[in-house]
């Protein structure tokens, strides 16, 4: 079975987003008992996502500068 894993497991807390495979914690856990054309769906994504993942955080950081963030304190 084809797998995206690189062995350098960590969730980037920015992305949510493995920074070996660039899988969500979701994909990467039900990964053995997806079909296999999810598993391929997932692999057509990784390339898109490692680029954004790669960008610089100032470039992110311009792109997100017009969203609105809101909290809830409870």
């Amino acid at each position: 079975m084809e797998s995206p894993c690189r062995n350098i497991c960590h969730i980037d807390s920015r992305t949510g987003l493995c920074v070996g495979c660039h899988r969500t914690l979701a994909e990467i856990a039900s990964w053995a008992s997806m079909a296999a054309q999810d598993r391929q769906a997932v692999m057509a994504a990784l390339p898109a996502r490692q680029q954004e993942a790669d960008k610089p955080l100032d470039t992110i950081h311009q792109q997100n500068s017009r969203k609105i963030f809101t909290m809830d304190i409870i």
